[in-house]
């Protein structure tokens, strides 16, 4: 589908499926937070928030470019 795409348009939707990609996988890290933070398991809290951090850069990164 791609390949009959002019070069700027592939790379438009390469970016978009990037920042779709990212945004998937920090609505399922914040979903996980939610079902740890219900279950109150701190350690468990701890390790998701500093994943939903490291997403937050690499979506921030995808962003800018």
């Amino acid at each position: 589908m791609t390949d009959d795409m002019p070069p700027q348009r592939r790379l438009r939707t390469n970016d978009l499926r990037e920042t779709l990609q990212s945004f998937a996988l920090l609505t399922t890290a914040a979903g996980t937070l939610l079902d740890l933070l219900m279950m109150q398991a701190l350690p468990e809290i701890v390790a998701a928030l500093s994943s939903v951090a490291t997403l937050l850069v690499m979506l921030a990164l995808v962003l800018q470019g």
